[in-house]
């Protein structure tokens, strides 16, 4: 399970274990999953807000989009195996992997 306290994101294992990852922005706004890629997309807490892509568990850091103001913006950095990163929202409060 991953959810967003601040400018961290909690990690719980099924056994308990705890893990922090600290945002490298401005905190964390949504935060999304691809369960079967393995990766952990989420904005920051702010106006015009970076997204930013990370492979789990490793936390790799896979790209950082700069803040987009276009409704149902396609983000093309994101395209993982038949699996497309939309923003839909201008202040990133929403987007998910489709």
């Amino acid at each position: 399970m991953a959810y967003a306290c601040g400018n961290n994101i909690n990690f719980i294992q099924e056994g308990g274990e705890s893990k922090v990852f600290t945002s490298p922005g401005e905190g964390v706004g949504c935060l999304d999953v691809h369960p079967l890629n393995k990766l952990i997309a989420f904005t920051e807490l702010c106006l015009n807000p970076r997204i930013f892509v990370f492979k789990y568990p490793d936390m790799d850091a896979l790209s950082e989009l700069p803040g987009i103001v276009i409704l149902k913006h396609y983000l093309p950095d994101c395209t993982l195996d038949n699996y497309d990163m939309y923003k839909i929202d201008p202040f990133a409060d929403a987007f998910a992997f489709a």
